[in-house]
């Protein structure tokens, strides 16, 4: 049994086509990046809020503001037609690594450096950095 080998058209064609599905999905896939950046952003903003204003409101804003914002993600990202590859497993990594460290600045800061700038500015980048490392990297994918 011969089986025809495709022609040139024929494979510069599918060629061409694989190319056109590739560019829509990286467009459509690009909106993971802003994702992490803002998630990231959030992460960075509840600890300076905690360490900087400790009273009893800031953790009800920091409690709505973070619920709020991830329900808005979470509903923005089951609308979108295109998965990121490995988008679910990424998240999922960079909050399992933020969030022990978020704790620790938390605990660490609101028992022995309440209100000091010193401490919560670099534990807030360091609970912050997992997904804007995560961010970069699909970036640069």
């Amino acid at each position: 049994m011969v089986v025809d080998e495709p022609d040139a058209a024929e494979a510069a064609a599918t060629l061409t086509e694989a190319e056109r599905i590739h560019g829509i999905v990286r467009r459509r896939g690009s909106w993971y990046v802003y994702y992490q950046v803002i998630y990231g952003v959030m992460i960075f903003t509840a600890t300076l809020i905690l360490g900087m204003f400790p009273s009893w409101w800031s953790p009800a804003v920091v409690a709505v503001g973070c619920f709020g914002l991830g329900l808005a993600g979470v509903f923005h990202s089951r609308r979108q037609p295109v998965a990121v590859r490995d988008g679910s497993r990424n998240l999922n990594v960079a909050t399992a690594v933020s969030l022990p460290v978020y704790l620790a600045v938390c605990f660490v800061g609101l028992l022995v450096f309440e209100q000091n700038l010193a401490w919560w500015l670099p534990g807030a980048a360091a609970a912050a950095m997992p997904p804007f490392v995560y961010a970069y990297r699909e970036a640069r994918r």
